[in-house]
């Protein structure tokens, strides 16, 4: 009976110290975001959309003083995998830039025909 008593209460608290380390973690991946985007003087969203080959950006400034406020523009940027060539395809991979626009304006960019997109990403000026 003590082993398996003290079996369980082992197993309680390892339970207790992993949900502890999850929350802590948790806390933490969300926190540091929030702070360093407040601290950024800027918040910025990506819209990736797979089927219709499209990346989609869109920032905004956030209020308050002693903002970093050297960046007002953006643009997104997509990274599309493209089929060249007849008998023997090859694929070449290219970043395309969609155009730079002010803080509250979207930015879009398309990848072209017969590619797909891998990734998008915004980039700041």
């Amino acid at each position: 009976m003590a082993t398996y008593s003290s079996f369980e209460g082992m197993r309680k608290w390892f339970a207790i110290g992993i949900a502890a380390i999850l929350a802590a973690g948790g806390l933490s991946i969300f926190g540091a975001g929030q702070a360093s985007a407040a601290a950024k003087g800027w918040s910025c969203s990506l819209d990736q959309s797979i089927a219709k080959k499209k990346v989609t950006s869109k920032c905004v400034a956030l209020p308050g003083p002693g903002m970093d406020r050297s960046k007002t523009r953006h643009r997104a940027a997509a990274y599309c995998a493209m089929e060249r060539g007849q008998g023997t395809i090859h694929t070449i991979n290219v970043w395309l830039h969609g155009p730079w626009k002010p803080f509250g304006q979207n930015s879009s960019v398309t990848c072209p025909l017969k590619s797909f997109l891998i990734i998008g990403k915004t980039n700041l000026k």
